[in-house]
């Protein structure tokens, strides 16, 4: 039901901005769920697990976590979104997660320098500064 997974990912999104709450979502089981709603086909869904998730990234004791649970191929994946708001959040990701130097090597070797250099390229100034910094 998209609706409940809407309504789950804003709560998630809402619970994430707490520190605390940050490293309790990772512990307990969360992060594969909010990973497999970036593939939602709602826009939505989507763009609440990304925020999340985003709110979940800033807390280094989830850097790694965040790739060993298996998100770097759909953040890779949805790089180059037409979606702002969603290609925001899952820059910021890919910033914070690669501040870990393991997370810079696994980037590379899952594929993301193509869609990076694609976003470097853009015509878009905000883009180009958002690609820039991972």
């Amino acid at each position: 039901n998209e609706q409940a997974q809407e309504h789950a990912a804003v709560l998630m999104q809402n619970l994430s901005m707490d520190a605390t709450n940050q490293i309790k979502i990772a512990q307990e089981g969360g992060l594969p769920p909010l990973i497999a709603l970036l593939r939602s086909q709602n826009e939505k869904v989507r763009s609440h697990a990304a925020s999340a998730l985003q709110n979940l990234s800033v807390n280094p004791e989830n850097e790694l976590t965040i790739v060993q649970e298996g998100a770097l191929p759909v953040l890779i994946a949805t790089m180059t979104t037409s979606d702002d708001y969603l290609r925001d959040c899952v820059m910021a990701i890919l910033r914070n997660i690669t501040l870990h130097p393991e997370n810079k090597v696994k980037f590379v070797r899952e594929g993301g320098m193509p869609p990076l250099i694609s976003l470097i390229r853009s015509l878009e100034e905000r883009v180009q500064e958002q690609a820039a910094v991972i």
